[in-house]
Protein backbone atom coordinates (compact mmCIF):
# COMPACT_ATOMS: atom_id res chain seq x y z
CA UNK A 1 0.00 0.00 0.00
CA UNK A 2 1.43 3.42 -0.93
CA UNK A 3 1.36 6.64 1.13
CA UNK A 4 -1.58 8.24 -0.70
CA UNK A 5 -3.84 5.25 -0.04
CA UNK A 6 -2.97 5.41 3.65
CA UNK A 7 -3.99 9.09 3.84
CA UNK A 8 -7.24 8.47 1.98
CA UNK A 9 -8.26 5.68 4.34
CA UNK A 10 -7.71 7.99 7.34
CA UNK A 11 -9.49 11.00 5.86
CA UNK A 12 -12.64 9.06 4.81
CA UNK A 13 -13.68 8.05 8.39
CA UNK A 14 -12.99 11.64 9.51
CA UNK A 15 -15.38 12.96 6.81
CA UNK A 16 -18.12 10.58 7.94
CA UNK A 17 -17.65 11.62 11.57
CA UNK A 18 -17.78 15.31 10.60
CA UNK A 19 -21.01 14.83 8.65
CA UNK A 20 -22.63 13.00 11.55
CA UNK A 21 -21.70 15.76 13.98
CA UNK A 22 -22.98 18.43 11.58
CA UNK A 23 -26.29 16.59 11.11
CA UNK A 24 -26.78 16.39 14.85
CA UNK A 25 -26.01 20.09 15.28
CA UNK A 26 -28.39 21.13 12.49
CA UNK A 27 -31.24 18.99 13.90
CA UNK A 28 -30.81 20.43 17.38
CA UNK A 29 -30.96 24.01 16.10
CA UNK A 30 -34.56 23.85 14.77
CA UNK A 31 -36.25 27.25 14.69
CA UNK A 32 -39.55 25.89 16.02
CA UNK A 33 -38.85 23.36 18.77
CA UNK A 34 -41.73 21.29 20.01
CA UNK A 35 -42.76 20.98 23.66
CA UNK A 36 -40.14 18.31 24.28
CA UNK A 37 -37.37 20.52 22.93
CA UNK A 38 -38.59 23.62 24.78
CA UNK A 39 -37.77 22.15 28.19
CA UNK A 40 -34.10 22.16 27.22
CA UNK A 41 -34.11 25.77 25.97
CA UNK A 42 -33.71 28.64 28.49
CA UNK A 43 -36.93 30.69 28.74
CA UNK A 44 -34.97 33.86 27.99
CA UNK A 45 -34.07 32.45 24.57
CA UNK A 46 -37.68 31.75 23.51
CA UNK A 47 -40.89 33.68 22.88
CA UNK A 48 -42.44 31.63 25.70
CA UNK A 49 -44.97 30.19 23.25
CA UNK A 50 -46.10 26.67 23.95
CA UNK A 51 -46.94 24.30 21.11
CA UNK A 52 -49.68 21.86 22.06
CA UNK A 53 -50.38 18.64 20.26
CA UNK A 54 -53.91 17.48 21.01
CA UNK A 55 -52.86 13.92 20.25
CA UNK A 56 -50.01 13.94 22.76
CA UNK A 57 -50.74 16.72 25.26
CA UNK A 58 -53.50 17.07 27.86
CA UNK A 59 -55.39 20.35 27.85
CA UNK A 60 -58.45 21.76 29.56
CA UNK A 61 -61.19 22.90 27.18
CA UNK A 62 -63.77 25.42 28.37
CA UNK A 63 -66.18 27.88 26.79
CA UNK A 64 -68.43 30.70 27.96
CA UNK A 65 -71.50 32.08 26.21
CA UNK A 66 -72.67 35.65 26.75
CA UNK A 67 -76.08 37.22 26.14
CA UNK A 68 -76.79 40.93 26.08
CA UNK A 69 -80.43 41.94 26.38
CA UNK A 70 -81.49 45.35 25.08
CA UNK A 71 -84.65 47.40 25.30
CA UNK A 72 -86.55 47.69 21.99
CA UNK A 73 -89.31 50.14 22.93
CA UNK A 74 -88.17 52.57 20.22
CA UNK A 75 -88.31 49.96 17.49
CA UNK A 76 -90.62 50.54 14.52
CA UNK A 77 -91.64 46.87 14.69
CA UNK A 78 -93.01 44.63 17.41
CA UNK A 79 -91.96 41.00 17.12
CA UNK A 80 -93.74 37.90 18.34
CA UNK A 81 -93.27 34.20 17.67
CA UNK A 82 -91.01 31.17 17.98
CA UNK A 83 -88.29 29.96 15.66
CA UNK A 84 -86.17 27.02 16.78
CA UNK A 85 -84.44 28.22 19.98
CA UNK A 86 -85.50 31.85 19.53
CA UNK A 87 -88.60 33.42 21.08
CA UNK A 88 -90.02 36.92 20.97
CA UNK A 89 -92.80 38.42 23.08
CA UNK A 90 -94.17 41.93 23.11
CA UNK A 91 -95.86 44.10 25.70
CA UNK A 92 -98.54 46.67 24.99
CA UNK A 93 -100.13 49.32 27.18
CA UNK A 94 -102.78 51.92 26.36
CA UNK A 95 -102.15 55.14 28.27
CA UNK A 96 -104.03 58.40 28.69
CA UNK A 97 -107.43 56.70 28.57
CA UNK A 98 -110.25 59.15 29.22
CA UNK A 99 -111.76 58.86 32.74
CA UNK A 100 -115.19 59.63 31.30
CA UNK A 101 -116.05 56.08 30.23
CA UNK A 102 -116.06 54.21 33.53
CA UNK A 103 -119.81 53.72 33.34
CA UNK A 104 -119.66 52.24 29.85
CA UNK A 105 -120.61 48.69 28.95
CA UNK A 106 -118.03 47.01 26.73
CA UNK A 107 -119.70 44.79 24.15
CA UNK A 108 -116.72 44.20 21.86
CA UNK A 109 -112.99 44.91 21.95
CA UNK A 110 -110.70 44.28 19.00
CA UNK A 111 -107.00 45.06 18.75
CA UNK A 112 -105.89 45.74 15.18
CA UNK A 113 -102.27 45.12 14.18
CA UNK A 114 -100.77 45.58 10.74
CA UNK A 115 -98.16 43.11 9.53
CA UNK A 116 -94.90 44.79 8.50
CA UNK A 117 -93.85 42.08 6.04
CA UNK A 118 -90.97 41.18 8.39
CA UNK A 119 -90.31 37.56 9.26
CA UNK A 120 -87.48 35.59 10.78
CA UNK A 121 -86.53 32.57 8.71
CA UNK A 122 -89.92 31.20 7.63
CA UNK A 123 -92.06 33.49 5.49
CA UNK A 124 -95.02 31.12 5.28
CA UNK A 125 -94.77 29.98 8.89
CA UNK A 126 -97.63 30.05 11.36
CA UNK A 127 -97.93 32.95 13.81
CA UNK A 128 -99.77 31.96 16.96
CA UNK A 129 -99.90 33.85 20.27
CA UNK A 130 -102.01 34.65 23.34
CA UNK A 131 -102.47 37.92 25.24
CA UNK A 132 -102.19 37.88 29.04
CA UNK A 133 -102.93 40.54 31.63
CA UNK A 134 -99.83 42.04 33.24
CA UNK A 135 -99.90 41.76 37.02
CA UNK A 136 -96.91 44.02 37.65
CA UNK A 137 -96.01 47.52 36.56
CA UNK A 138 -93.02 47.87 34.24
CA UNK A 139 -91.26 50.80 32.65
CA UNK A 140 -91.62 49.94 28.98
CA UNK A 141 -88.69 52.16 28.04
CA UNK A 142 -86.24 50.05 30.08
CA UNK A 143 -87.74 46.56 30.20
CA UNK A 144 -85.81 43.70 28.56
CA UNK A 145 -86.70 40.14 27.63
CA UNK A 146 -85.03 38.63 30.70
CA UNK A 147 -86.60 41.09 33.17
CA UNK A 148 -90.18 39.85 32.72
CA UNK A 149 -90.64 36.43 34.36
CA UNK A 150 -93.77 34.41 33.68
CA UNK A 151 -94.90 35.08 37.26
CA UNK A 152 -95.45 38.76 36.36
CA UNK A 153 -98.40 38.05 34.07
CA UNK A 154 -101.57 35.98 34.22
CA UNK A 155 -102.27 32.51 32.94
CA UNK A 156 -105.73 33.13 31.48
CA UNK A 157 -105.74 34.21 27.84
CA UNK A 158 -107.29 37.63 27.23
CA UNK A 159 -107.14 37.22 23.46
CA UNK A 160 -105.41 35.17 20.81
CA UNK A 161 -104.47 35.00 17.16
CA UNK A 162 -103.31 32.29 14.81
CA UNK A 163 -102.54 32.71 11.13
CA UNK A 164 -99.96 33.57 8.51
CA UNK A 165 -100.24 37.25 7.54
CA UNK A 166 -98.66 38.52 4.31
CA UNK A 167 -97.63 41.91 2.87
CA UNK A 168 -99.10 44.63 5.12
CA UNK A 169 -102.23 42.71 6.04
CA UNK A 170 -104.28 43.81 9.04
CA UNK A 171 -104.66 41.33 11.87
CA UNK A 172 -107.58 41.54 14.30
CA UNK A 173 -107.16 40.19 17.82
CA UNK A 174 -110.41 40.06 19.87
CA UNK A 175 -109.72 41.01 23.49
CA UNK A 176 -111.61 40.11 26.64
CA UNK A 177 -114.39 42.64 27.28
CA UNK A 178 -113.82 42.69 31.05
CA UNK A 179 -110.15 43.49 30.52
CA UNK A 180 -111.10 46.67 28.66
CA UNK A 181 -113.79 47.51 31.22
CA UNK A 182 -111.12 47.31 33.94
CA UNK A 183 -108.94 49.74 32.01
CA UNK A 184 -111.82 52.24 31.80
CA UNK A 185 -112.55 51.88 35.52
CA UNK A 186 -108.88 52.33 36.45
CA UNK A 187 -108.64 55.45 34.28
CA UNK A 188 -111.40 57.01 36.40
CA UNK A 189 -110.19 55.65 39.74
CA UNK A 190 -106.55 54.65 40.29
CA UNK A 191 -107.54 52.84 43.50
CA UNK A 192 -109.52 50.35 41.40
CA UNK A 193 -108.46 46.79 42.20
CA UNK A 194 -107.64 45.69 38.64
CA UNK A 195 -104.83 47.97 37.51
CA UNK A 196 -103.97 48.81 33.94
CA UNK A 197 -100.44 47.42 33.71
CA UNK A 198 -100.95 46.47 30.07
CA UNK A 199 -100.85 43.09 28.37
CA UNK A 200 -98.17 40.80 27.06
CA UNK A 201 -98.34 38.69 23.90
CA UNK A 202 -96.69 35.31 24.25
CA UNK A 203 -96.28 32.84 21.36
CA UNK A 204 -97.61 29.34 21.89
CA UNK A 205 -96.52 25.94 20.60
CA UNK A 206 -98.36 26.52 17.32
CA UNK A 207 -95.94 29.30 16.32
CA UNK A 208 -92.96 28.36 14.13
CA UNK A 209 -91.90 31.80 12.89
CA UNK A 210 -91.17 35.22 14.37
CA UNK A 211 -93.11 37.94 12.59
CA UNK A 212 -93.09 41.71 12.92
CA UNK A 213 -95.99 44.13 13.18
CA UNK A 214 -95.85 47.90 12.91
CA UNK A 215 -95.49 49.72 16.24
CA UNK A 216 -96.65 53.20 17.16
CA UNK A 217 -93.14 54.44 16.30
CA UNK A 218 -93.77 53.77 12.63
CA UNK A 219 -95.78 55.73 10.09
CA UNK A 220 -99.21 56.50 11.55
CA UNK A 221 -100.80 55.09 8.41
CA UNK A 222 -99.78 51.63 9.64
Amino acid sequence: MNLSDSRSSKIFPLKILFLLIAAILVQSCEDNPNDLGLIFVPASDTTRTRFLDSQADTMNIAQTNYKKYINTSLSTKILVGNYQNYQSKFMLKFKDISPDYDSSTVTSAILTLRYSDYFFENETGQTSFNAYRMNADYNYSTVTFDSVPSSSYGTISMGNYSGSPVDTQKVEVPLNNQLIKDWLEYAADTSYSNKNFGIIFVPDAGSNVIKGFYSSNNDLAF
